[in-house]
């Protein structure tokens, strides 16, 4: 199968998974490394799919949040249904007293719709903050052990970086440190930064212990994972 049939061939699964729940949309495009002969066997077929807003959306700004259903593929009808969904995903595989590290765009809206679902979810939570994490409320704030952009964990002797951002060259990167990281959901940059692992690997011949534990990630699908659980879903 040639490589263009076979871009197609997904461009077309992509959208029989989203058309029905997304009839404003318009079109659906290649998204990533294919565009900029960036691709390499392993490369994923990634698509932006476009939708036009509906009145609601627009004027009346009715479902402002919406878009991020198509942006990637992600398999709820709406985001309120998304939104009970993550928050029995979480409560489900988290326990009262474990401790979770959320790495960021954790919420994208007002301090008082945020603050009833961060407070029913389980476990002492540390937020390292993402870009769209804007809410300074002090209620929003306290409700996390700690709230910081970079943060380092010792588990159990693992040494791993953690930050919203993917870092590259992350500390001790070739002495057997992990890097998880999240912002670039399952797009270009995320091709990007598994080339440059690719790179690094081929470059210290050693390899380069860093992974996008974005929720959308098959190995993630929304839910809290372990340490053990993401290395050996990314693997």
């Amino acid at each position: 199968m040639s490589d263009r049939v076979k871009i197609m061939k997904r461009l077309s699964e992509h959208l029989e998974a989203v058309r029905d729940k997304h009839p404003e949309w318009v079109g659906i495009f290649l998204q990533g490394s294919q565009n900029y002969n960036l691709d390499y066997e392993g490369s994923d077929i990634d698509s932006k799919l476009i939708v036009l807003p509906s009145f609601e959306d627009f004027v009346l700004n009715k479902r402002p949040y919406a878009n991020i259903l198509a942006f990637d593929n992600r398999p709820f009808k709406t985001v309120e249904e998304m939104n009970k969904e993550l928050v029995k995903r979480w409560n489900a595989a988290v326990d009262p007293g474990d401790t979770v590290y959320v790495l960021g765009d954790m919420f994208w809206c007002k301090a008082q719709e945020a603050l009833p679902v961060l407070q029913s979810l389980n476990g002492q939570k540390f937020l390292i903050k993402g870009n769209h994490d804007r809410c300074n409320d002090g209620k929003f704030i306290k409700s996390f052990v700690k709230v910081t952009e970079y943060f380092e964990v010792d588990d159990d002797g693992r040494k791993i970086v953690l930050c919203h951002y993917p870092i590259p060259c992350f500390k001790n990167h070739f002495y057997g440190w992990y890097h998880l990281y999240g912002h670039v959901h399952k797009s270009f940059e995320h091709e990007m930064m598994e080339h440059d692992k690719y790179l690094m690997q081929e470059l210290y011949g050693k390899q380069c212990q860093m992974f996008n534990v974005g929720a959308m990630m098959p190995y993630m699908d929304y839910t809290p994972r372990t340490i053990d659980e993401i290395l050996k879903g990314a693997s």
